[in-house]
């Protein structure tokens, strides 16, 4: 199992693990609902 190394604020260590999903192709558009007024807020 793969345990990745997070360093950083919440959002980089989120924004890591979420790319390291994306790599893999793991799709989490089912469990994450995400409104046009959330996909506005880029940070």
């Amino acid at each position: 199992m793969y345990h990745p190394r997070l360093k950083g604020n919440h959002y980089e260590m989120g924004k890591h693990y979420g790319d390291l999903l994306y790599k893999i192709g793991e799709d989490l558009s089912s469990v994450i609902k995400i409104t046009k007024e959330k996909d506005d807020l880029e940070l």
